[in-house]
């Protein structure tokens, strides 16, 4: 459970709190691969340049692979400070590409405005499944404690693991806004059963 600078607060907004995107890729992904296609496709959509790509990567390793479908985290529930354009290159040997090893992600991040345009240069990732490294944990867990430190009942409902929004989810149970609170750190508001609480958003990713 991690609350750093890969968690943007926005102390007047709980809601608007955020995973830093770059921060994000850079833990889960690890260091982008370079060389592998020439940088000019970096101006093309993932869906131009998904054919070029994938030779790029058959002739890089001598493997054969294939690709999925491009996605976007905006078709899904997330936390990102800036969605992003994806796409999974995998063996074609693999029986689940979720798991697989030596699998390479595209990945375009937007850079605001309208989520049809605006996207920066094609990026390249490798890394061995997908799954274990928590790619797919788009959102921020909340843990929620009484003031005497004590978790609420219904705690667990807020983790990443339980909810597809851990946030909205932990809304229905607060009888108001949360506001943050610079003595303890976290953002601190009155329980559905009129106790205070203290709410701190989390993510899995490591630094």
């Amino acid at each position: 459970m991690k609350t750093n600078e890969m968690i943007v607060i926005d102390k007047n907004y709980a809601d608007r709190t955020a995973i830093d995107t770059e921060t994000w890729l850079d833990a889960v992904l690890g260091e982008e691969c370079h060389g592998i296609f020439d940088d000019g496709l970096g101006d093309k959509r993932l869906m131009q340049a998904e054919n070029t790509i994938l030779s790029a990567i058959e002739e890089r390793t001598g493997v054969e692979y294939e690709f999925i479908n491009v996605d976007n985290t905006c078709n899904d529930e997330n936390d990102f400070s800036n969605n992003f354009q994806w796409q999974v290159y995998y063996p074609v040997d693999c029986t689940d590409w979720l798991y697989a090893n030596d699998v390479f992600v595209a990945v375009k991040k937007h850079h605001g405005g309208g989520v049809r345009g605006n996207y920066g240069r094609i990026r390249l990732y490798r890394v061995d499944s997908l799954v274990d490294s928590g790619f797919f944990d788009w959102v921020l867990g909340w843990n929620v404690t009484y003031s005497d430190g004590t978790d609420v009942p219904e705690n667990e409902r807020f983790s990443i693991s339980y909810s597809s929004h851990p946030f909205s989810e932990m809304k229905k149970h607060l009888k108001d806004r949360l506001q943050w609170s610079d003595k303890y750190e976290c953002f601190v508001g009155w329980y559905h059963d009129g106790r205070a609480v203290k709410c701190t958003p989390y993510t899995y990713a490591e630094m």
